[in-house]
């Protein structure tokens, strides 16, 4: 697992403040716990094990009441897939590298979340001298659950990165959303969603300005002059007589 990254801003963020000895603990270990996406079960079982191996006289009711307070505070947001409980931290992508090309667990929508009151788009304790200013915007918030027309992996990192673009004040105008929207789709058709899901969170963790989709391209001619055999992309055109 790689390495994570705490900002010194913890230091004197409100919320890491209010949190009690315990609260914080959890909260720190979690970090080094979850997958690259900032994800992981919340099962309380699961957690003592992996989390605080050593902590003998710890109960899985102590996990369990701790993971509901932190997500009351916005620092994780609890959701079910399936029956099974995870947990994840909003706005990781903007704080930690993406490494990974896939996440181990499901990725959260509005309607599996378990705690309405803590959305998407609420930041983490780090980001909380941005929020100040985000809160004065006039720019509306973003829905949490808009149906953008991408899978669950897209939409997600599509999330992201409109919050991630939120936290830089650089919020999309209507006009510039939904041209976005359409770059994005048509680029998921041509390079598939899991490509373009990754290029968005590489764009996030090398803190760019906007998505790089050149990078695609390079890639998949990169992968044809290793292979020696020609792209699925330009083979789908050779067949529609369009190269």
């Amino acid at each position: 697992m790689p390495n994570r990254i705490i900002k010194d801003s913890i230091r004197t963020s409100k919320t890491v403040n209010a949190m009690t000895d315990f609260q914080f603990r959890v909260w720190v270990y979690l970090i080094t716990y979850v997958d690259d996406y900032g994800r992981g079960s919340a099962d309380p079982e699961l957690i003592k094990g992996f989390v605080f191996p050593r902590r003998k006289r710890l109960s899985e009711s102590d996990i369990e009441k701790t993971l509901a307070e932190l997500a009351g505070m916005g620092c994780i947001s609890l959701y079910d897939v399936d029956g099974e409980s995870y947990f994840y931290f909003p706005n990781w992508g903007a704080h930690q590298r993406i490494q990974n090309k896939k996440s181990k667990y499901p990725a959260p929508d509005c309607e599996n979340s378990r705690l309405l009151t803590v959305t998407h788009g609420e930041p983490p304790p780090e980001s909380e001298s941005e929020s100040k200013y985000e809160s004065k915007s006039n720019s509306p918030p973003t829905p949490p659950d808009i149906d953008w027309g991408f899978g669950e992996e897209l939409t997600c990192a599509f999330s992201d990165w409109l919050r991630y673009k939120r936290e830089k004040r650089q919020d999309y105008k209507p006009t510039g959303l939904q041209s976005l929207v359409t770059q994005v789709r048509n680029k998921s058709q041509a390079y598939g969603e899991s490509a373009v899901s990754q290029l968005i969170r590489e764009c996030m963790a090398a803190n760019w300005q906007g998505i790089i989709w050149d990078k695609l391209e390079r890639k998949n001619q990169t992968g044809q002059s290793s292979s020696g055999q020609k792209s699925w992309v330009e083979l789908a055109r050779e067949m529609e007589g369009t190269v």
